[in-house]
């Protein structure tokens, strides 16, 4: 198989895996059908635009689109659901009978307790408490008795926060599993069909103002130095910094995917030291469903 073989191979599969018609997958690249059926013979090479934008809509790297072999994809599935229900150990919060006495603590600690109750359920709409939340770890950071819990509950806030409001992204890429989702569940289809244009723009901007706010960052850096270097949580430590590479929360110049593709081996290293923190992850993944890297198809096979 050559070059251009394999990648309208990889194409094909992918965009079966997703349950997409070459009709649709063209009018989301804006090209004919007839493009799409000439790229998956082979006998047509997309041009190099396209190719990112076939890699970004399929959440994988241009390299891997071109390169490895995708055609042992089956159909992608998918539960939505998996990743909130499964919120307190994909984003754990500590608390201890000490850091419970600190009355500050024990207000933002419930507060964020409560969020991933409702979120475990599918509610997203109550979020009032977030600012209880950061400051309230925040006056707590230099307590030393129950400086670890308070700084780790406040990575794990930030995370989420970032988390939320990248989700805007996912909409106006139009992701293959974002339109697979929607249409199988009807939810997830009326949300598509009635987001307001302005959620996304005001959501990019939050994510861009706490991305590049410098003090912010460099309090979460201490915070994760301050992890590190204490052997009980230096596994945490570890964790979240995989994390924001596997979830794009990083200010470089790479792309989502290569981010993504750097987070993903990141992951696979932390599980062969026994990480804790990111075997959890990786359950949920499996759980949801979700690919996430074709470098994991590849190294399963």
């Amino acid at each position: 198989m050559n070059n251009l073989e394999r990648l309208g191979s990889n194409i094909r599969s992918l965009r079966r895996a997703y349950g997409e018609t070459q009709e649709e997958l063209g009018i989301i690249l804006n090209v004919e059908k007839n493009a799409i059926s000439n790229y998956e013979k082979g006998i047509r090479q997309p041009n190099n635009d396209l190719l990112g934008k076939m890699a970004e809509h399929f959440c994988i790297t241009v390299e891997e689109l071109l390169q490895s072999d995708l055609s042992s994809i089956g159909e992608i599935q998918y539960d939505n659901n998996a990743f909130l229900k499964e919120i307190s150990t994909t984003l754990p919060i500590f608390s201890s009978e000490q850091a419970m006495k600190n009355e500050t603590f024990c207000k933002a600690y419930k507060a964020h307790k409560k969020m991933y109750d409702l979120l475990s359920i599918g509610c997203l709409d109550e979020f009032d408490n977030i600012d209880i939340c950061l400051e309230g770890y925040l006056d707590c950071e230099n307590i030393f008795t129950i400086r670890y819990e308070s700084i780790s509950n406040f990575i794990s806030l930030y995370y989420l926060i970032m988390l939320l409001f990248s989700s805007a992204r996912v909409f106006n890429n139009q992701s293959a599993l974002l339109n697979k989702l929607a249409k199988k569940d009807k939810k997830v289809r009326k949300v598509v069909e009635s987001i307001d244009p302005s959620f996304i723009s005001e959501s990019e901007e939050i994510y861009n103002l706490f991305l590049n706010d410098e003090e912010l960052q460099e309090k979460l850096l201490e915070f994760k130095c301050t992890l590190k270097k204490s052997y009980k949580w230096a596994e945490l430590a570890d964790y979240y910094l995989m994390l924001q590479y596997i979830w794009n929360i990083v200010d470089n110049d790479l792309s989502l995917e290569f981010n993504k593709r750097i987070g993903v081996e990141m992951l696979m290293n932390l599980i062969t030291v026994k990480n804790k923190y990111a075997a959890r992850l990786y359950i949920n993944m499996l759980k949801a469903g979700g690919i996430m890297s074709s470098q994991i198809v590849d190294d399963k096979s």
